[in-house]
């Protein structure tokens, strides 16, 4: 679990920020930036994440330089996990055939949502998908994303989102806009899923590629264009809730797009403290303690249960009240009745505010 870091000024071959193989962490509200890849053709400057399952939130991913694929994200055979409530700006894929100047994604089942990925660059002379990059099936969700103001090299494609052999991404409740260079889209042996999604105002063209499964729309998302609201929304947009421009039903009456709205500058997304979540748990495996993390959006009551596999129930906290910001608790491996554990997978399910959340833990004696 890392929370609260800044990863800042380094280089390397590959992975200039981070690099993540054949694990699961947990990374929240950090700053990763400003980091190089130093070979010619090097990837993840920001970072590279393979055979892993992440969960990674309120984080800044921004400046970041590779010189392959994925300048700010390069993910590769990735069974799961998910990106959320992150801003993703100003990063770089370089070389003539770089990718995904903000997000590349292999062959891997990311959830994405809430991500703000905007002033992204492919700036090789064939660079394609400014803004995100999907290569190969199994493939992400892109989910209430806001994808602005990125751009393809000169004779590549894709200012936007790009897609390709094989990739098929969902792409739903999501704005992809103002590309200054490139289409919004492009695929390429490759078949998004394309739903609830307002593409508008890019050099290259508005057209979906893919399947249009419905919703879509192309119309001026009225982005704020206040400093530090820029991709907020105004009242009137028609990616505001209840403002589609067919019905104000249609896609259930959602926001599009991952900014609210509000153009005061005093109108800020969510912040980790805001939203409840389970974080995760540190040592994990352990013996025979470990701290269970969590985050409550605003005062009240808690429960924290522990079970094991075969969902009896171990062990339960409650609070009547605890109050809004990060908690923990130390759990010492034994049940309510004092008696110790034996080694194994358990799970700890979170129950506050109206939201239920579980992750696993495994107990090594």
């Amino acid at each position: 679990i890392v929370t609260n870091c800044n990863i800042v000024n380094n280089s390397a071959p590959t992975a200039a920020g981070v690099m993540v193989r054949n694990s699961n962490p947990v990374m929240l509200n950090c700053l990763i930036a400003d980091n190089t890849v130093s070979a010619p053709s090097g990837n993840g400057g920001g970072f590279v994440i393979i055979d892993s399952v992440v969960d990674i939130s309120f984080c800044a991913i921004t400046g970041n330089l590779a010189t392959a694929y994925g300048g700010g994200f390069a993910f590769q055979t990735c069974p799961g996990g998910t990106v959320h409530h992150c801003l993703i700006q100003n990063n770089e894929a370089s070389g003539d055939y770089g990718v995904g100047g903000g997000i590349h994604v292999n062959a891997s089942e990311i959830e994405f949502s809430y991500l703000t990925i905007v002033g992204n660059e492919a700036t090789g002379a064939y660079g394609t998908g400014g803004g995100v990059d999907v290569q190969f099936a199994p493939s992400p969700t892109v989910r209430n994303c806001t994808i602005a103001d990125n751009s393809c090299g000169p004779i590549g494609n894709a200012g936007g989102l790009s897609c390709q052999w094989g990739g098929v991404p969902v792409i739903d409740k999501t704005i992809i806009a103002f590309s200054p260079v490139g289409e919004a889209m492009f695929c390429v042996s490759g078949t998004p899923v394309v739903s609830c999604t307002d593409l508008y105002g890019n050099a290259g063209g508005d057209a979906i590629c893919g399947t249009d499964a419905g919703g879509n729309f192309s119309a001026d998302p009225l982005f704020c264009g206040a400093a530090g609201v820029e991709y907020h929304l105004q009242a009137g947009s028609p990616c505001a809730p209840g403002n589609h421009p067919s019905d104000p039903g249609e896609c259930d009456g959602d926001l599009i797009g991952a900014e609210p709205v509000g153009c005061s500058t005093t109108a800020v997304s969510d912040s980790p403290e805001k939203v409840t979540q389970l974080l995760g748990n540190l040592p994990n495996p352990f013996n025979p303690r470990t701290t269970i993390f969590f985050v409550l959006a605003e005062p009240g009551p808690v429960t924290l249960r522990i079970f094991d596999l075969r969902g009896r129930q171990v062990d339960r906290f409650t609070w009547s009240e605890l109050p809004a910001g990060r908690q923990s608790v130390e759990w010492d491996g034994t049940n309510h009745a004092g008696r110790a554990m034996p080694s194994g997978v358990y799970l700890y399910q979170l129950e506050a505010h109206h939201v239920t959340q579980i992750q696993r833990m495994s107990l090594i004696r």
